[in-house]
């Protein structure tokens, strides 16, 4: 997907890709309708935090019966590690299994080959593209500065440990 073709929210030089064609969530998955339910998978503004996605661990199967934020898949990135819970409540109608053996088609194709699950549920996404960029632009500065923060933290712990020179 080209930038110049979808909408984009410019986080520093990069550019997160926020197609017009799906619905968002506020904890940064997106979500197709399709076959009954919601082809879901993660924005691409937060696969950048995550880097690059190495490893992948569905936590339901098809025809589970998921809750609002019940576990469904574990994700390992260069970056992070994190358990993602169901944006929505329905049932598990499909899982990505191709994810399994190639997890980076989460970085490399985010909005299509990279979907995550499939639910069949009535829930909609509560954001369309306009609403999803309009919140990244309010959460985008506290981003930064949370993790300028962090930094600092791991920096000053280095020092206290005496890993590191206090003039670096």
């Amino acid at each position: 997907m080209d930038s110049q073709q979808h909408p984009f929210f410019l986080m520093g030089r990069y550019k997160a890709i926020c197609p017009a064609d799906v619905g968002y969530f506020e904890k940064h998955f997106w979500a197709r309708k399709e076959d009954g339910g919601l082809k879901i998978g993660l924005t691409s503004y937060i696969q950048r935090f995550y880097l690059d996605v190495i490893d992948l661990t569905f936590e339901v199967k098809e025809g589970d019966e998921v809750a609002l934020e019940d576990p469904v898949v574990a994700i390992e990135g260069m970056k992070a590690v994190n358990t993602l819970g169901s944006p929505v409540k329905g049932r598990i109608a499909g899982i990505n299994k191709e994810l399994l053996d190639n997890p980076s088609l989460v970085n490399a194709s985010p909005y299509d080959q990279g979907w995550i699950i499939h639910i069949a549920t009535d829930d909609d996404p509560p954001m369309d593209h306009a609403a999803y960029i309009a919140m990244l632009e309010v959460e985008w500065p506290a981003t930064l500065e949370r993790v300028a923060r962090e930094k600092e933290e791991a920096r000053q712990k280095l020092i206290e440990e005496g890993k590191l020179d206090e003039d670096c």
